[in-house]
């Protein structure tokens, strides 16, 4: 006879492996395992699997200060493939951000001495904010009682003063300087009135096709950006024209990064082949948000994708399994908000998405079926 224990066992052991890394963290910590992000995935799962095997109590070690814990449903619904929510909202781009950052410290843990500088794209939630460093992908805390707070938006370019938490990796900012690009204390909120929604038909060159601004175009590769001579003088043209131009490329080519250096692109949000997952996910948020609110402010912005089927594959890598679909349904998430994020509008602003694949990414389901199908191919 079938010992039914062990089948369970079995069942709840698959899919703990098959979760992403977000959702082991979290899950790690539902379990007491401590410092969960500082251990690689094969560790969080064999602690994971000992905790449980252990009898340990699933709300052992929930903090029981600071501000509330973001339990996942995980462990209740572990025969239930795993789903995890947040507080019973709908998993949108918002919650989803929010769902993988890691935990923040409490408001009134010690600080170290030293202070630090760092300058990144903001994340705005209810109780506190969050800051990438742009370069060391630092993760810096901003509590909702820090001076200036309230003039923050989602998508702000932010430079802090931070410092260390005792006896931790965290860091928390102690003070604000600037926001974007101004003086704290003299910087105010801009309200611009973007106008309805249009179809414009102003396009930029590119190679022999033009590419539609406020749209999505796609752009099939047939040799590496570096060696495009095409890239270059898109550039060169959004630049001249005054629009913002956000480079975005996950694992990207030790040659590629030396070409967006030479080009001196500002705002870079590359990584090299072989990036961690998690300064991956990072960096599309953070163009995700950035690009959003440049909108928002008035100005007319390029998202340059140098490889949309990679983007999409590293997102996968952060989430559960994805199981009969071929990528992971929160990845799906992340992406859809990059691709509504082009538009234009009566009052000239826009939002404009350059998105590049590889012919022998032909085959991915969600390139064919989805991106293709909404945006102008460039030949």
């Amino acid at each position: 006879m079938i010992n039914d224990t062990n089948i369970i066992e079995r069942q709840k052991e698959e899919m703990i492996k098959a979760l992403g890394v977000f959702e082991l963290r979290g899950l790690a910590r539902q379990l007491g395992v401590s410092s969960p992000t500082t251990k690689r995935r094969d560790e969080l799962i064999a602690l994971i699997l000992e905790a449980s095997r252990n009898g340990k109590s699933f709300d052992d070690g929930l903090p029981k200060r600071g501000r509330p814990y973001k339990r996942l449903n995980i462990l209740d619904s572990i025969t239930n493939k795993i789903t995890p929510d947040v507080t019973g909202e709908r998993m949108d781009f918002v919650n989803l951000v929010r769902f993988s950052q890691e935990v923040a410290p409490v408001h009134d843990e010690s600080v170290e001495d030293e202070v630090f500088v760092f300058d990144g794209i903001l994340r705005r939630f209810e109780d506190n904010a969050v800051i990438n460093d742009m370069k060391s992908n630092t993760i810096v805390y901003v509590f909702n009682d820090a001076e200036f707070y309230d003039k923050f938006e989602s998508g702000d370019c932010v430079k802090v003063e931070a410092k260390k938490l005792v006896g931790q990796s965290q860091f928390v900012a102690s003070k604000i300087l600037e926001i974007n690009g101004a003086p704290a204390d003299e910087y105010q909120p801009l309200c611009f009135e973007q106008g309805e929604e249009i179809i414009d038909n102003k396009t930029i060159p590119f190679g022999n096709g033009e590419v539609a601004l406020g749209r999505r175009n796609i752009y099939r590769l047939e040799k590496d950006l570096f060696e495009d001579e095409n890239f270059d003088k898109f550039y060169n043209d959004c630049i001249e024209r005054g629009m913002h131009f956000l480079m975005l490329g996950i694992n990207t080519s030790y040659e590629n990064q030396i070409k967006f250096k030479n080009l001196k692109i500002k705002d870079n949000f590359t990584t090299v082949y072989g990036t961690n997952n998690d300064i991956n996910f990072n960096k599309i948020v953070d163009v995700v948000f950035y690009a959003m609110n440049l909108v928002a402010r008035g100005e007319k912005v390029v998202v340059f994708v140098s490889d949309i089927v990679e983007t999409v594959r590293s997102l996968d890598a952060c989430f559960e399994n994805k199981q009969n679909e071929e990528h992971a349904p929160k990845a799906k998430i992340v992406m859809q908000k990059l691709l509504a994020f082009a538009r234009a509008y009566s009052s000239g602003v826009s939002g404009t998405l350059f998105m590049c694949y590889n012919e022998s990414d032909l085959n991915d389901k969600f390139l064919t079926n989805e991106i293709l199908k909404i945006s102008k191919k460039i030949n």
